[in-house]
């Protein structure tokens, strides 16, 4: 102890002075001086050490954390900011989300099965019960109901398939709850919009067969009678069916309202003469929860099931019915999210779903995202190990600061007065000064030394001063302007705050929102400005009652008389503005419970982008998919020839000779609906005139038309006589009962809207003229709320660290360059000295012998530096580090350069936010040769007519009856499908996945809106004026006012009563119920065989080599051309060159892990240099002396 005391008391760090020329007493003071100094230089090295590292463990840093191919565990694990991008940014929800359904009980009952139906069905005796019977409609009412679960099944089936192809973009891997929300909401609004489409096509649908005034064979809508206008010929004439509810004593016409309604019954009454109001004094039974309608589907629409919920109550069904077959009521036990007195309409409304089936997985989501490198910034404090090394890179600056400042300021205080004080002047110091820090700095001082030498050592000073500066300058340059990239966070920003940051750092900018889905509801105001005739006097009850004068009155007046058939065209507007004003009420309302799904904050101008893309995405599906409704109605109504109450197109009459009632298609000017669309003007026209003849026409009002349909008439008329007063009052004088002077009802305004402007044009814009929205992004903003900001920014270094690291390296620098002048000045000595090769050889032996402790040190202390050196180097130079690169509007060939090498970080910032797909791709669908062929034009379809007269040249089940029906129809599904219709892989890939999209969902929605109008009109038994699927029962005699029977058509063991598809061969060709089912199922072989198609061989058969390239066969039925909407295939055309060019990006951006940076390395080496130079030197010290203390122990068996 005593010896290390002494050791550390007379312990000096600083050289004495060796001129001989000094005293004793001097060198004394000059020892004393260098103890004190060499205490205070450790005491302030201590301190400042000690001050710099609790600096230095105070201050934070944001350190870049790189997880490569992370688990979902390792994900979970990571922190909220974490960056883990997708390697398949597009996915398809049906990847990772299962949806499956199930239907309400009825769905898989007996009372839609064929063995229900054909017991309630009485077949040819059907229209002999009162048309207010049960047993009149109850087999067509369940028919629909079967109809609706088959369509509901695959509406539904549809939606999931559409669903499940719809792409979920993920450009990074979401959090899981992040993920279940963003799911579950794109569910919700799923489930929610899928049942709407299927209701709102259906409620279309019986409005325009209520429109139309469409007759049902049931006689539930109208009652049809037969009247003897002229000798020898029996017409037949309809009349308005009237339901009346005694317990209200409330009576409704089937003309004016849709959805008239009375209490079902059985009556006893069989052959009843014509009836004008049900008989309800013979009453047999009255069915709880069912209703009577207009027509069956109205029925069912509008009934209960809580009869066949009641074992008791479908007994006495059933014993009402005289069958003896057994059927099972409905559990009222299962459970259900309907009640048992819920109508039809309720559960029809939601597709007839119980319950969605749904999984939901995150593992798969996951698996499919598959990222494989995350990064995120983790900011900590400094660890010991990082301050340690700084420590180091400063000890050997510090160490020479502090000697030379302490040795110095100790002697200047300690300093003896002089004894003679010599007048200096000011100039005279300063040359001395300069002389000898300047001119006579010497800083390799050597004992010995000759002039010649000290000469060498002051030009190696100046040398090594000048070595020194210019690296330490070059490296401070290059700390002081080296710039990294940095993270900060924004706590609780403001909108305001947003903007700005927004602004500056666009494309680095991170605000998670702290709510992930919101409603549209809350971010946007949609407002439509309807057509001012859906407010107008025009549509109102008591213009239609003014325009519908009296009932018997308007049977005296033509058909084509505005006081007869002008009432028909307001009525169909007034449900057409009802229809629409309903369709998008409630498509707003569901448009705008629609979630705006957002993880992050979105900027103003992409999230305007955004919502107005949806907007109008939205406006465009809620008007097409109402005119696609129209449209498809208008083909099959037209095609089926159905039988309206007007019957202006075609009479049914009987001659005294005739075996059969017989159709008459009537021409008009020339143009007859067998076989093309016709109009007729409106107007006032003569009454005394031979029925198959157009009356005179005294007036007419301008473009308002009587087409084959009375939409088509309507769609083709303006209104230009009802935006002036005066024509309005001109025509009220042709009225059986004129108002006058009375006449009250207001014109339209000119000034909304041009007066020549077809209804056609009208009804294509869903009757709206304009819409105005409101978006704020003020209230996505709060609603997102986000509770902090990141953004990453290139900035210059820490200048703190900047400057400990300048002393760092100037330390190393200092040492190192001192090192190498001295091997110099050695080297240039002995080679002055003749024994520069002699002295090289001496050298490379002392390397390898250690005969003195020096040397031993020597060696030891260059082994440790080099070593630790080393695997400083192997730390240092592998560190990773994020480096981001930005080039501005780059070109495409720089963009795909930069793409092929960095495709896993390239993000690319679009110029325009919206592109729409017709810029940069083209989609060619290549149809069926039948839809390019002569078979579907006009001439063939009069070639195939004849001279007409069809009904009395062939027999109903002769194809060749209906043939120009059928191909009308033919002809309007050919029109009807042609009118339905990142990086370049990425693009591509996303387009194909579009393209099946398209194909699947153009030619699914299609088919499925397509059966839905059959099947409603099936189901409604509407009659077809080629008395192909009911025909009139002959009677033995005829006279006024005797009721109609009809009886259903069969064909092979098929019954028109119990199915509208039924169909048999007839001469290669099919007949059937309804021209459009006999097409449909007609098989392509007759069209290229020339014998079944013409044999006359005025037109030829399709080419047969073209089947060689068809996906379809001679097999094939049209349905099944249909099902794939008449189309071969799908030729695109995508220009990766126009997308690049529309979107002209503004800048392109890229990082990589950079994992060996040379420069930094060096910077670090160097600035570790200084102080390891000092350490190892002391740890080789330390080696020795306990190596040595070790071997110079002595030994107790050694002394005895």
């Amino acid at each position: 102890m005593l010896s290390l005391k002494n050791y550390f008391v007379n312990l000096n760090i600083f050289e004495s002075s060796t001129d001989s020329t000094v005293t004793d007493e001097e060198k004394e003071h000059q020892r004393r001086l260098n103890i004190i100094s060499t205490r205070i230089f450790f005491i302030v090295l201590i301190i400042v050490l000690f001050g710099l590292a609790i600096i230095m463990k105070s201050r934070s840093r944001n350190t870049l954390i790189t997880v490569e191919n992370p688990s979902e565990d390792q994900f979970i694990n990571l922190p909220s900011d974490a960056h883990c991008p997708c390697s398949r940014i597009s996915l398809t929800y049906g990847e990772f989300i299962s949806i499956q359904t199930q239907f309400h009980q009825i769905c898989s009952s007996d009372f839609i099965s064929d063995r229900w139906i054909k017991t309630i069905n009485f077949g040819s005796n059907t229209t002999y019960f009162s048309a207010f019977d049960f047993r009149t409609e109850g087999s067509a009412i369940f028919q629909s109901l079967e109809s609706f679960c088959r369509l509901s099944k695959d509406y539904a089936i549809q939606s999931i398939d559409s669903f499940n192809k719809d792409l979920f973009i993920s450009q990074e891997v979401l959090k899981e709850s992040v993920f279940q929300s963003q799911a579950n909401a794109t569910i919700h609004q799923f489930q929610l919009s899928s049942p709407i489409g299927f209701s709102t096509q259906l409620e279309l649908i019986r409005k325009m067969i209520a429109g139309n005034r469409f007759l049902s064979a049931l006689q539930t809508n109208y009652m049809q009678y037969y009247a003897t206008p002229y000798i020898n010929v029996v017409q037949i004439t309809v009349h308005n069916q009237i339901l009346m509810d005694p317990e209200y004593s409330s009576f409704c016409s089937c003309r004016i309202h849709i959805d008239c309604n009375m209490p079902s019954m059985i009556f006893n009454e069989f052959r009843p003469s014509i009836e004008y109001m049900p008989p309800y004094d013979k009453i047999l039974m009255k069915i709880p929860g069912m209703v009577h309608g207009c027509l069956p589907v109205n029925t069912i629409l509008l009934s209960t099931l809580e009869c066949f919920y009641n074992q008791t109550c479908l007994n006495s069904l059933l014993s009402s019915l005289s069958t003896n077959e057994p059927f099972t009521a409905m559990s009222q036990f299962e459970q259900s999210r309907y009640e048992l007195n819920s109508t039809m309409q309720t559960i029809i409304d939601n597709l007839m779903i119980e319950e969605w089936v749904i999984d939901i997985s995150y593992k798969k989501y996951y698996k499919q995202c598959a990222p494989l490198l995350c990064t995120y910034f983790k900011n900590e404090k400094y660890d010991w190990r990082f301050v340690l090394i700084q420590l180091i890179g400063l000890l050997g600056c510090l160490t020479t600061l502090c000697s030379f400042i302490i040795e110095n300021i100790v002697k200047f205080i300690r300093r003896r007065p002089s004894q003679n004080i010599e007048s200096i002047s000011l100039t005279t110091k300063i040359k001395r000064l300069l002389k000898n820090n300047l001119i006579e700095l010497n800083m390799f001082k050597a004992n010995g030394s000759n002039q010649h030498q000290i000469n060498y050592q002051r030009i190696a000073t100046r040398l090594y001063l000048l070595v020194l500066l210019i690296p330490l300058i070059v490296i401070s340059f290059y700390l002081l302007l080296n710039e990294d990239l940095q993270q900060k966070i924004i706590s609780q920003p403001s909108e305001f705050q947003y903007k700005e940051l927004e602004k500056i750092y666009s494309s680095n900018l991170y605000c998670p929102c702290s709510t992930v889905s919101m409603s549209y509801s809350t971010l946007i105001m949609i407002e439509p400005y309807f057509h001012q005739v859906c407010s107008s006097d025009l549509i109102s009850d008591a213009w239609i009652n003014y325009i519908k004068g009296d009932d018997v009155m308007n049977d005296y007046f033509s058909v084509f008389d505005y006081q007869n058939s002008g009432v028909f065209h307001f009525q169909l507007l007034s449900l057409l503005c009802q229809h629409a004003q309903q369709t998008v009420n409630i498509s707003i309302k569901t448009f705008l419970q629609t979630q705006f799904l957002s993880s992050q904050v979105t900027s103003q101008n992409q999230f305007e982008a955004k919502i107005n893309s949806s907007i109008n995405d939205w406006k465009s599906q809620t008007i097409d998919q109402f005119l696609e409704t129209i449209k498809i109605f208008q083909a099959v109504s037209h095609g089926n020839q159905l039988v309206s109450e007007l019957s202006h197109y075609y009479i049914p009459y009987i001659h005294s000779n005739d075996t059969k009632v017989n159709p008459e298609v009537v021409e008009y000017l020339n143009c007859s609906c067998a076989l093309s669309s016709c109009l007729i003007s409106i107007g006032v026209y003569g009454s005394d005139v031979y029925y198959l003849e157009l009356p005179q026409l005294f007036i007419k009002i301008p473009n308002f038309f009587l087409g084959c349909s009375q939409i088509e008439g309507l769609m083709k008329s303006t209104l230009e006589c009802f935006y002036n007063l005066s024509c309005m009052i001109e025509f009220d004088q042709y009225f059986y009962s004129p108002l006058g002077s009375s006449f009250n009802f207001s014109n339209l305004n000119e000034n909304l809207n041009p007066p020549n402007e077809t209804m056609e044009s009208i009804i294509n814009r869903l009757m709206i003229d304009s819409w105005t929205s409101n978006i704020s992004f003020s209230s996505y903003y709060n609603t997102c709320s986000p509770s902090s900001c990141t953004y990453q920014y290139i900035s210059r270094n820490d200048l703190f660290f900047v400057i400990t690291a300048i002393l760092g390296i100037c330390g190393g620098l200092s040492l190192g360059l001192k090192l190498l002048t001295l091997i110099i000045l050695r080297f240039i000595e002995k080679t002055i000295n003749n024994n520069s090769f002699n002295g090289f050889i001496t050298m490379i032996k002392n390397l390898f012998i250690c005969n003195t402790e020096q040397r031993i040190i020597n060696r030891l202390h260059f082994i440790f530096l080099l070593l630790i050196l080393y695997f400083i180097f192997l730390f240092s130079a592998f560190k990773p580090k994020l480096v981001t690169v930005q080039i501005i509007k780059p070109s495409l060939s720089k963009y795909k350069d930069l793409l092929k090498d960095h495709s896993y970080s390239l993000q690319c910032s679009c110029s325009q936010i919206s592109i729409q797909y017709e810029t940069f791709l083209n989609i060619e669908p290549h149809f069926h040769d039948l839809c390019s062929s002569q078979f579907i034009s006009d001439e063939w379809i009069h070639y195939i007519y004849g001279e007409g007269h069809l009904s009395r040249r062939f027999s109903f089940d002769d194809y060749r009856y209906s043939a120009p029906g059928q191909f009308l129809s033919l002809s309007s599904l050919c029109k009807l499908s042609q009118e339905k219709l990142l990086s370049e892989n990425l693009l591509i890939e996303e387009i194909e996945i579009i393209l099946n999209r398209l194909q699947l969902t153009a030619s699914k929605s299609f088919i499925n809106l397509f059966n839905l109008i059959r099947e409603i009109i099936g189901s409604n038994m509407i009659m077809s004026a080629w008395i192909t699927d009911w025909e009139y029962a002959l009677q033995s005699e005829y006279f006024y006012y005797l009721p109609v029977h009809v009886v259903p058509v069969s064909y092979g063991e098929c019954n028109c009563g119990l199915s509208f598809k039924c169909t048999q061969s007839s001469g290669g060709m099919m007949s059937g119920c309804y021209p459009l089912e006999s097409i449909l199922q007609t098989k392509l072989y007759c069209f290229y065989d020339q014998n079944c198609i013409d044999l006359n061989g005025n037109f030829t058969r399709l080419n047969m080599s073209t089947l060689a390239k068809s996906q379809y066969n001679l097999n094939s039925t049209i349905e099944l051309l249909l099902n794939n909407l008449m189309i071969e295939k799908y030729k695109s055309n995508l220009s990766y060159e126009n997308y690049f060019n529309r979107c002209s990006p503004l800048s392109c951006s890229y990082s990589y892990i950079k994992t060996h940076d040379v420069t930094q390395t060096i910077i670090s080496l160097i600035s570790l240099y200084g102080g390891l130079v000092l350490i190892t030197r002391c740890l080789a010290i330390i080696v020795v002396q306990i190596y040595k203390h070790k071997k110079n122990r002595i030994k107790p068996e050694a002394l005895q």
